[in-house]
C-alpha cells in the first residue's frame, strides 16, 4: 500500500509573526541588488552587524535560478547573508529552529590537528559520537560530521535553555538522534530534532509538537560532479514519482535531489531508518530547485 505524503510546508508559516521582523547581516555584509536575479544592478552593500526590518512575505522570495532572496529597503539580499536578530530568544520561545551551516566556509588552521578541532571535539562529551567523526576517512566528512554533532548539542541547548554540560544526545535504533533527558517544558510535548548533511552543508531543524526530519541533498557540483545513477534506484520510487522525473529532462536530477531528499527527511523523522520502504512511498514535490541550489 503507498503512502500518500502531502507537501513538506515550513514551520515559520504556522507561527503567528509579527507585522515586521528585524534581521541582522552576518558574514562579511550582504550586497542589495535592484531586483531578485543575481545579475540584478548593484545598489549598496550592508555591513556585517547592520540591521532590517523585513515583512514576513519578504522572506519568500526566489531569483531565477532558486537562489533564496530576501526584499529590504531598496532591493534584494541572499537569504544567506542575514538571520533574524534575537534568534535565540525566538529558538527558546518557539522551540522551533532551522539552521543551515556552510561547513566549507569553515577551515579550521591545522585541520584535525589543530587546537581549534581538539577544543571543539572535547565539546562533543559522548566517546561514541567522537569515534564516529574520527572513522570517517577524509577530512571534509570529518568536518561535516563534528559540525552536525555540534548544531545538535547547540540546538538541544538553545531550544530548551540547557547548559551545554546537561545535553546527552542518544540514537534510535533507525539512528535519529534524542535528547537522553526528558524535557521538561509542557509546552514542548514533543520537542524533537533533526539534523543533515550533504556538500558544503549541514542543516538542522527542530519542532515542539510535531515529528522533525532533516535532510540535504547537493548538486553535482557539490558532490565533486558526482550524480547517482537513476536506474539503480529505480526501485526506491513510484510509478508516478519515475515519470514525474522524466517530464522536464533538463531538470531530471533535480527533481531526483528533491524526492529523495523528502523520502529521507521523512524515513528520518520516524526514526527508523531503512525499515520505511521508499518505493512505497509516494512524495508529491513541487518548487524544483535550480542547479546549483541546496
Amino acid at each position: 500500500t503507498k503512502t500518500p505524503c502531502t507537501p513538506l510546508k515550513t514551520a515559520h508559516a504556522r507561527m503567528t509573526a509579527p507585522t515586521s521582523l528585524r534581521y541582522v547581516v552576518t558574514g562579511r555584509g550582504a550586497l542589495v541588488r535592484r531586483g531578485a536575479d543575481l545579475d540584478s544592478e548593484e545598489v549598496e552593500t550592508l555591513p556585517r552587524g547592520a540591521t532590517v526590518d523585513v515583512q514576513p512575505e519578504d522572506l519568500e522570495h526566489a531569483s531565477t535560478c532558486g537562489v533564496r532572496r530576501v526584499k529590504v529597503a531598496g532591493g534584494f539580499v541572499s537569504r544567506r547573508c542575514v538571520r533574524p536578530a534575537d534568534w535565540l530568544a525566538a529558538a527558546n520561545d518557539t522551540g522551533r529552529i532551522r539552521w543551515r551551516v556552510d561547513v566549507h566556509a569553515w577551515k579550521p588552521k591545522l585541520q584535525d590537528e589543530g587546537a581549534e578541532w581538539r577544543f571543539l571535539m572535547d565539546l562533543i562529551r559522548e566517546p561514541a559520537e567522537r569515534e564516529k567523526v574520527e572513522l570517517y576517512l577524509h577530512f571534509k566528512d570529518r568536518k561535516r560530521a563534528l559540525a552536525g554533532r555540534l548544531a545538535a548539542r547547540r540546538c538541544c541547548a538553545a531550544c530548551l535553555g540547557l547548559a551545554w554540560t546537561d545535553v546527552d544526545v542518544r540514537r534510535t535504533k533507525g539512528g535519529k538522534p534524542f535528547l537522553a533527558a526528558a524535557v521538561e517544558r509542557g509546552d514542548f510535548p514533543g520537542w524533537n530534532f533533526n539534523l543533515s548533511h550533504d556538500g558544503r552543508y549541514v542543516v538542522a531543524a527542530a519542532e515542539p509538537t510535531c515529528l522533525v526530519g532533516a535532510d540535504v541533498a547537493a548538486p553535482p557540483e557539490g558532490r565533486e560532479g558526482k550524480e547517482v545513477s537513476l536506474d539503480a534506484i529505480k526501485n526506491s520510487l513510484t510509478a508516478r514519482e519515475w515519470a514525474w522525473l522524466h517530464e522536464a529532462p533538463e531538470s531530471t536530477y533535480d527533481r531526483f535531489r528533491l524526492l529523495w531528499s523528502g523520502k529521507e527527511a521523512y524515513a528520518k523523522a520516524r526514526g527508523d531508518g531503512l525499515a520505511v520502504k521508499f518505493g512505497q512511498l509516494d512524495l508529491v514535490a513541487s518548487n524544483v530547485p535550480g542547479r546549483n541550489a541546496y
